[in-house]
């Protein structure tokens, strides 16, 4: 996740995509990028989202050039019972960038988002309860500095530093 692209996949290699419940999802270019002329099999992974269509959009294969393999993705598996919180910065930008933290989430939750600057102080609190889906919290109104970002999803709690410049 957060790459140029997810997976690259060469005439060599041998991914293990097939019933995998891997996470391949939020890249900036393509989340799978066959390069080879065989077909790949990714069915039961989670790609974000389950819109076959946005799916599509960032899966480079047969669809793209005639010459490659065809990627392979449905059914599209869906975590249950985990919640996946990921810091974007902006599309093809590095993380220092950050401009939206998104959370994915499998049932209705309640979410504490804290923003401390390098001094400790909270510069930002956000406590809402949302819906199963895909949330995403602009955070564009930071100044430049160091920011710690400590989260808390369901009693699920993750720290990210992060560096705007």
């Amino acid at each position: 996740m957060n790459n140029g692209i997810g997976i690259y996949v060469s005439e060599n290699s041998k991914p293990k995509l097939k019933n995998g419940h891997n996470y391949i999802c939020y890249n900036s270019s393509y989340n799978l990028y066959n390069n080879t002329r065989f077909d790949i099999e990714a069915q039961k992974n989670f790609w974000g989202t389950q819109d076959v269509d946005s799916i599509s959009l960032l899966i480079y294969d047969f669809y793209d050039d005639p010459s490659k393999g065809k990627v392979y993705f449905e059914p599209i598996w869906v975590p249950r019972k985990e919640i996946l919180l990921t810091i974007q910065g902006e599309k093809g930008k590095p993380i220092d960038l950050i401009k939206i933290i998104e959370f994915i989430l499998s049932k209705k939750s309640e979410i504490c988002l804290n923003i401390y600057d390098v001094s400790g102080r909270k510069m930002r609190i956000i406590n809402k309860n949302l819906e199963p889906g895909t949330h995403r919290l602009k955070i564009n109104n930071l100044k430049k500095g160091t920011y710690f970002i400590d989260t808390k999803v369901n009693g699920i709690r993750r720290r990210f530093k992060v560096l705007k410049i």
